[in-house]
């Protein structure tokens, strides 16, 4: 069978993390430290940066004021890198 997606052609093989045995040993699970019925606080900059977005479907929003949105949320006043723009996978392919 052949690749299917260009997520099938730019992985790595993983037929190196199966065991020829089944590892049977029962683990103990890890419980979150973090509260899981926290939500968002409503009077922050992110907050009110996103109330304008329509976010009632997928692709309504402009990538890039998200992206503006979460990096300023996540990492504060670091600057945030460029833009990227990938290229399609045939354009890739036609390349080689």
């Amino acid at each position: 069978m052949g690749r299917l997606s260009k997520f099938d052609y730019f992985s790595r093989s993983l037929a190196d993390i199966f065991a020829p045995t089944p590892e049977m040993t029962p683990f103990d699970a890890i419980t979150p430290k973090q509260d899981l019925n926290e939500k968002n606080p409503q009077n922050t900059a992110a907050a009110r940066l996103s109330e304008g977005l329509d976010l009632s479907a997928p692709d309504r929003v402009d990538d890039q004021v998200y992206n503006r949105i979460l990096w300023r949320m996540l990492k504060g006043d670091a600057p945030q890198p460029a833009a990227r723009t990938w290229a399609p996978l045939h354009v890739l392919e036609a390349s080689w």
